[in-house]
């Protein structure tokens, strides 16, 4: 046996020199790549749990008059956003905030000016009132007029609703307004002067504040993978360990995200999977020095009975 651990002491002194690390080394520099990824991972986590800790009181007052014209029953507008999953359900919450908060813009601009002497505006009192919006009545109460309005950049929607209420002139956004081309539609629309884009953001902003998109590719995980495995190459590490330690270190953060993700969609809470993602990371890492140990192991058991025993032995350099 003495003989042996010489003969592995003598091969490994012959072929790696200097470049063998301790084993503290080695164990060191694998908790901190642990360490590190796990940090990262755990701050993404940190990011979902935070995001949307917000009250009606702090989304703007045009957003909130807006939601509860638009779905008057609803109560809460945090609440009522947090109750719907899904970018086709939010989609919808936000189209219907921005029709309505294009029609409050403009009913203000009709009511400060625009309008005759003694003249007003007001709202359809049903936010799905058929071929009007905006009713307009002279000083007597009487109904003089009434308008669509139409938040949107589709100019066939708007053309559908002329063709169906031609009586009615369409009040749409100046972006629509100004790529209209045909005369005969042009003579029934009414630019507002309000930015459908601006309109966009609004809604959409007040909406994501509430329920923030969730980042399933961890990117900054990524730069700093790539950062540091550039810093190692650079150091005199060989590049096919270094890509394959960065691909191995990339893959575990993206599956770890991925099982926060599905675990936070299961459990409607961020916390459980910021938990789960974080133990996830640190399951993996676990593994993979319980898999790089074994291979090692296979390796010495197959040059039991002859050639070099350091044969199956790598630095860390080339293992990762």
């Amino acid at each position: 046996m003495n003989a042996r651990l010489q003969q592995l002491v003598a091969e490994t002194n012959a072929r790696f020199g200097g470049r063998l690390h301790s084993a503290r080394e080695l164990f060191d520099e694998e908790r901190a790549d642990q360490a590190l990824d796990t940090a990262v991972i755990g701050g993404y986590g940190l990011h979902d749990i935070l995001a949307g800790k917000v009250r009606d009181d702090q989304i703007a007052p045009v957003v909130i008059q807006a939601f509860h014209l638009q779905y008057p029953h609803a109560g809460s507008f945090v609440d009522f956003v947090r109750d719907h999953k899904g970018d086709a359900a939010l989609l919808g919450i936000i189209n219907g905030i921005k029709g309505k908060a294009f029609e409050l813009d403009y009913l203000d601009y009709l009511n400060h000016g625009y309008l005759p002497a003694g003249a007003f505006a007001e709202l359809a009192d049903s936010p799905t009132q058929e071929g009007w919006d905006i009713a307009i009545r002279d000083a007597h109460g009487q109904i003089i007029d009434h308008l669509q309005l139409k938040a949107t950049d589709s100019l066939s929607y708007i053309e559908d609703a002329l063709a169906r209420h031609p009586e009615i002139d369409v009040v749409v956004t100046h972006e629509v307004f100004q790529h209209m081309d045909d005369p005969e539609v042009i003579s029934h629309l009414i630019d507002s002067g309000i930015s459908n884009v601006q309109l966009d953001d609004v809604a959409a902003d007040a909406v994501h504040d509430v329920a923030p998109g969730f980042e399933l590719v961890p990117w900054f995980a990524f730069g700093v993978i790539a950062f540091q495995s550039w810093g190692r190459y650079r150091a005199g590490a060989p590049l096919v360990g270094v890509l394959r330690s960065a691909f191995r270190r990339g893959s575990y953060s993206t599956a770890s995200r991925g099982i926060a993700y599905f675990t936070t969609l299961l459990g409607f809470e961020p916390f459980v999977g910021t938990l789960s993602s974080v133990l996830s990371r640190i399951g993996f890492s676990r593994y993979d020095a319980q898999r790089q140990f074994v291979e090692f192991l296979r390796a010495g058991r197959k040059r039991q009975h002859g050639g070099p025993i350091i044969s199956g032995l790598q630095t860390r350099d080339e293992r990762v």
